[in-house]
């Protein structure tokens, strides 16, 4: 994920350790409580073609 400088405006590939963090959280949940089920489902599609789900 890329953030915007805003000095500059000019894109840098440093992530937010705290957005993504947030952001695998809210997948894990979506994945456990099956909602929405195609969260599920696509990380089941992935694996199965050979994607880590790290």
């Amino acid at each position: 994920m890329k953030m915007r400088n805003s000095e500059n405006g000019t894109d840098t590939k440093k992530t937010s350790p705290i957005l993504r963090r947030e952001i695998l959280r809210a997948v894990e949940n979506q994945i456990r409580d099956e909602n929405p089920l195609i969260t599920k489902k696509t990380l089941e599609r992935l694996m199965k073609k050979g994607y880590s789900r790290e």
